[in-house]
């Protein structure tokens, strides 16, 4: 071990630690029954009853935080699904990102509905929530908040309290106050869409038999009804629209017609949960799986390989490789003491490596909203 120098000479305790101290800072090891070395290691006097020093202690920067991050794309699908690493990173900054995935990254729902017509058997509330849940395909950084037109100033009830109110006067203050107080539509805040669906008994033009017609209502029948500039902005690229076409909303008999006129506007999970991005953003820490060159007597390479339910482990040269470790599932079977293979597999987590798994509704790709995600933790940091 190296020599220990003085503090007078500016440097402190080796940083180096031993392998076995080392696998207990950066390893959860786990056995049949718990795991063991959880907990966070990162004091300097964390093996001081070891004999040993560690200088772990490190301030978070923001400026440092992507050179230090190491991300890598494992899988995806599509754009709505994206599973990949994330290493150097602490605990509390990995479930600070997933949260911000879940509840503050932005995207367009609808928030109004205003029926003109509503024959169906589903009740407008009803009807009104089902189509807020339809995901929008369109990009919220073209969007604003919508917010209203004035802010309200603290008011002095006492004052107007010493004075006999004027009914009138009062009642035309109050309509102007909620006319100010209404929120300003405009073409860089709102998405407006709008349904107008009849079932009726139509000739078949083929057969000749009469059919019913529009006796499903989809999401596919909206139509978007373009504001301001927003025809010509989105001209060269996709308009703004359902993720589906066929998410199933009503159903309609002979005569019975729903129309209305639907308003998106921009919003974070965090209000609810219509304007989350994705499905579920999770993450698991990578499994680290070893398997000793000895089998114990008695027992064939083939027994442990049968053992595990996802095939995380194979032959090689005659020998049991863990050849897919990331498939583990933490189950445990290699390790119970009834099956003889516990002296022989070692199974536990990494610390500080990070499997995440994020699954979009389709409003915005997978792979965006964990940049999203980076995004708006820096603007928090810097507030």
């Amino acid at each position: 071990m190296p020599k220990k120098k003085s503090r007078e000479d500016g440097e402190g305790e080796p940083e180096g630690l031993p392998a076995a101290l080392e696998k207990k800072r950066t390893v959860v090891s786990c056995t049949e029954d718990h795991p063991f070395d959880a907990q966070s290691a990162d004091s300097s006097g964390t093996f001081a009853a070891q004999g040993e020093s560690y200088r772990g202690v490190q301030h978070f920067v923001l400026d440092e935080l992507m050179p230090a991050l190491s991300m890598s794309p494992c899988s995806g699908k599509g754009g709505e699904s994206i599973v990949f690493d994330v290493a150097g990173i602490r605990p509390s900054l990995a479930n600070a990102l997933r949260r911000i995935m879940l509840a503050e990254v932005p995207t367009m729902a609808i928030e109004n509905v205003w029926f003109s017509d509503n024959t169906s058997v589903i009740p407008d509330e009803m009807l009104a929530h089902r189509i807020g849940l339809l995901p929008i395909k369109v990009d919220p950084a073209d969007f604003e908040y919508l917010e209203g037109n004035k802010e309200y100033a603290a008011v002095d009830t006492t004052a107007a309290a010493d004075q006999p109110a004027d009914p009138a006067a009062a009642a035309a203050a109050a309509q102007e106050e909620e006319a100010d107080s209404e929120p300003a539509y405009s073409d860089t805040n709102t998405l407006v869409f709008s349904l107008d669906v009849r079932c009726v008994r139509e000739k078949d033009p083929v057969s000749g038999e009469e059919r019913l017609v529009h006796t499903s209502v989809y999401s596919g029948d909206f139509v978007w009804e373009p504001q301001g500039n927003q025809e010509e902005y989105y001209q060269n690229q996709q308009p703004p629209c359902f993720v589906s076409d066929r998410i199933l909303l009503a159903k309609l008999r002979e005569g019975q017609h729903i129309a209305c006129q639907c308003y998106a506007f921009k919003g974070i999970g965090k209000d609810h949960a219509k304007f989350s991005p994705v499905g579920t953003a999770s993450y698991r820490l990578l499994p680290d799986v070893r398997v000793a060159r000895q089998l114990p007597p008695g027992k064939t390479a083939q027994e442990l390989v049968a053992l595990c339910p996802m095939g995380v482990f194979d032959i090689e040269d005659g020998a049991v490789v863990a050849r897919r470790p990331r498939n583990c599932t933490l189950c445990r079977n290699c390790i119970r003491h009834e099956f003889g293979f516990s002296d022989t597999v070692a199974i536990g987590r990494v610390k500080e490596h990070y499997i995440f798994s994020i699954e979009s509704v389709g409003a915005i790709p997978a792979h965006d909203i964990f940049i999203r995600a980076l995004d708006v933790l820096d603007a928090k940091c810097q507030k």
